[in-house]
């Protein structure tokens, strides 16, 4: 996985939002979902312009608030910003968000192909494994608006 491949993952669940929002429109969201659900790695390209009528601009013009604050994070605490662990502790410590938003570490309650269970906090909540990881009871996981995003040690 590539600090790219992640920031793409924990970022798509926002975009069927940002659909919805008028934010993105429908072309851009089925560039992403082929991007993210086909398993290609997108190149470093795609994350480093701005103009969102060329494709290796897209994920900045789809999801311009995290990359800027991914931009912000990685200068404040002089990383490289597409790093794999950059990327990683972006999401998983520093993304700002509350709510629903918010990025959760949980643990795998009742493994599925589909619809895994996941303890977050006290309350064993139904997920989406939209990237179809091989899960496991006890495995422990990053959720994202009730996307299990990736597996990790708390």
């Amino acid at each position: 996985m590539t600090g790219e491949g992640l920031f793409l993952r924990y970022a798509f669940p926002c975009a069927e939002g940002r659909v919805i929002r008028g934010k993105l429109d429908e072309a851009h969201f089925e560039v992403l979902k082929k991007l993210v659900l086909g398993g290609d790695e997108p190149r470093q390209e795609l994350l480093k312009y701005r103009r969102p009528h060329v494709f290796r601009h897209l994920l900045r013009y789809c999801f311009p608030h995290a990359f800027r604050r991914l931009r912000e994070f990685a200068e404040s605490s002089d990383r490289e910003r597409w790093a794999l662990g950059t990327v990683t502790e972006f999401w998983r410590s520093h993304h700002e968000h509350r709510g629903e938003c918010r990025v959760r570490r949980g643990v795998i309650v009742a493994a599925s192909d589909k619809f895994p269970r996941v303890l977050l906090g006290e309350e064993a909540v139904r997920t989406i494994n939209l990237y179809g990881l091989p899960l496991r009871n006890g495995e422990e996981v990053c959720v994202h608006l009730s996307v299990v995003v990736e597996k990790t040690e708390i």
